[in-house]
């Protein structure tokens, strides 16, 4: 299911200069960002989702301070917590079954 954004939304996001920001829906997929976002976080100019960049990706590893202790066991509890929230929602299983293919976050 597609989630369409207001555009003073995509306008708000958007125009925010100053700070990094970006908005994703439960799924984590990300609906809009901004420069400053895209420049810290530049894969996401290539359309990932959140968790399976943050959890699959080698290079997230290497960025993300402390991967497995503060962003990889959190981030594998969000999605334990959602996959019960949303046992119907298709598209988040596909991101589950993507991240339980990785081995390093199927071992965590």
């Amino acid at each position: 299911m597609a989630v369409l954004l207001p555009d003073t939304v995509g306008e708000l996001v958007g125009n925010s200069d100053n700070c990094p920001a970006c908005i994703s829906v439960h799924r984590w997929d990300v609906l809009t960002y901004n420069a400053r976002m895209g420049e810290i976080f530049p894969w996401m100019g290539y359309g990932l989702n959140v968790m399976e960049w943050a959890l699959t990706w080698p290079e997230a590893r290497t960025q993300l301070i402390d991967w497995e202790k503060e962003w990889a066991l959190p981030m594998i509890a969000q999605l334990r917590l959602h996959a019960e929230q949303y046992p119907e929602d298709d598209r988040l299983r596909e991101v589950i079954g993507t991240v339980r293919a990785d081995s390093a976050a199927r071992q965590l």
